[in-house]
């Protein structure tokens, strides 16, 4: 497409999840409704500058703006926070043991998260615990976890197939996205798994008013 894509400006993302945590968890169809184009445009570039001034008005528009411009930035502006590679390897291994006709199990999900960079990771932690915060509030946004995904599955990665094997390469992504947010707790909140997670988050969350001091017991 011929777009520069830019390094994750994380901090740019936590205020824009902060903000509507704080502003839109009971705005319906969240991340589902776009917003203004040209306004949408104008924020999103903001973001790549790292310039973006939220809105002081939390009006039901600059609700879908702030959202509509965070996914915008997500998937046009950075690289794809879950790299192609690290999806390929693990969908290939899942077909080789023939698993890939059933769920993704929670094992899988672990060893598909410990085969990403270790910022990635970390960025992923974040993005889950804020979709899982906003899934909490289906009843008001009609944005549950399936739907969530479908959103967000082409937000977050990238398929490099063609034709048909592009769908089927999707709709893999979209499995393993939504058992990744259905497991979140087990995942991220046990100890069985990823023991050093919590002082990540906490270093990625500590200016956030919602994410502050979330996970310190």
């Amino acid at each position: 497409s011929g777009t520069v894509q830019v390094p994750l400006n994380m901090e740019m993302v936590r205020d824009c999840c902060s903000w509507i945590i704080d502003n839109a968890l009971t705005t319906e169809g969240l991340f589902r409704i776009s917003s203004s184009q040209a306004q949408c445009q104008a924020l999103t570039e903001q973001m790549v500058q790292g310039t973006a001034q939220l809105p002081d008005n939390p009006s039901t528009p600059q609700v879908h703006l702030v959202a509509s411009s965070l996914k915008a930035y997500l998937r046009e502006k950075t690289y794809p926070l879950i790299p192609y590679r690290c999806f390929r390897v693990f969908n290939l291994k899942r077909k080789a043991a023939k698993t890939s006709s059933r769920v993704v199990s929670v094992e899988e999900c672990r060893s598909f998260y410990d085969s990403l960079p270790p910022d990635k990771q970390e960025h992923l932690a974040f993005i889950l615990s804020f979709l899982s915060k906003v899934a909490e509030h289906e009843s008001e946004t009609k944005m549950g976890i399936p739907n969530l995904c479908v959103v967000f599955t082409p937000v977050l990665m990238k398929t490099q197939m063609k034709g048909m094997d592009s769908l089927s390469e999707s709709e893999e992504q979209l499995q393993l996205l939504q058992e990744l947010l259905f497991n979140w707790v087990i995942l991220f909140q046990s100890p069985l798994f990823f023991p050093s997670l919590e002082t990540s988050i906490i270093k990625l969350t500590v200016s956030s008013s919602f994410f502050a001091g979330q996970y310190i017991k």
